[in-house]
């Protein structure tokens, strides 16, 4: 989870102990909204606000196995950034 300025509200994505999850989730402090169930499918990911950039990025965590990889959101979607997609 990390709070994101530029949305005004916390982004929350993947799963917990049980299941891996591609699901990203927004909070206002008042309501949780789906942004999108398209994304990396994670355990325990990594979420960050990178403020040079203005935006959110997703490292690691863990489907059958731990991950390297480093996603950027931008709008509703997640978008690999390393390694470079094929």
């Amino acid at each position: 989870m990390v709070y994101d300025p530029v949305r005004r509200a916390v982004v929350l994505h993947g799963g917990g102990m049980e299941a891996a999850s591609a699901e990203t989730w927004t909070y206002d402090g008042a309501t949780w909204a789906r942004l999108t169930d398209a994304g990396p499918r994670r355990r325990f990911p990594q979420l960050m606000f990178d403020s040079a950039a203005g935006g959110v990025l997703l490292y690691g965590g863990f489907d059958r196995e731990p991950s390297n990889e480093l996603w950027r959101l931008r709008g509703s979607a997640w978008e690999r950034l390393f390694p470079a997609a094929p």
